[in-house]
């Protein structure tokens, strides 16, 4: 019996094509950092070799930039920061007595409804987890109440 290490996150992205990559960064806005440095520069690597697709996913990272302000701080000049995220793309994290209490993000960007066939043939398959995943989310569904009012 051999001992095999699980792969390395590095190595779990690598395995995916750059449309995949592509779409976990279109549909996730919520990256880690550390995931976010890992698919530039799995990017950045298969650009260099003129991979297809290597392009959109760099230039869909650019909208990954952070700022930190204090709520203070963006309350003085709210336009200029909401400008900012809006044509810049840029997140910012409001901060009050050192700790973020909100976030402000641009718009995700929409996926044209022409490129939906190609985003949603470019993730991995459930195969024969499917009917598992869906009696695990309908499961979930009866176990947890719906809250009264969806906007809370």
């Amino acid at each position: 019996m051999t001992d095999r290490k699980p792969p390395t996150p590095r190595e779990k992205l690598e395995s995916l094509s750059m449309e995949q990559l592509f779409a976990m960064v279109v549909l996730s806005p919520g990256l880690a950092d550390e995931d976010v440095q890992l698919i530039r520069g799995i990017a950045n690597e298969r650009l260099a070799a003129g991979e297809e697709f290597a392009e959109k996913v760099l230039i869909e990272l650019l909208g990954r930039q952070r700022e930190t302000l204090s709520v203070q701080e963006a309350s003085r000049d709210l336009d200029s920061v909401l400008d900012r995220v809006a044509a810049d793309h840029v997140h910012v994290d409001l901060e009050r007595d050192r700790k973020i209490v909100a976030v402000l993000s641009p718009v995700t960007r929409w996926v044209k409804v022409s490129d939906l066939n190609a985003v949603f043939a470019s993730l991995p398959s459930l195969g024969d987890d499917a009917e598992s995943f869906a009696d695990d989310v309908n499961r979930i569904r009866r176990e947890i109440p719906r809250d009264a009012d969806p906007w809370m």
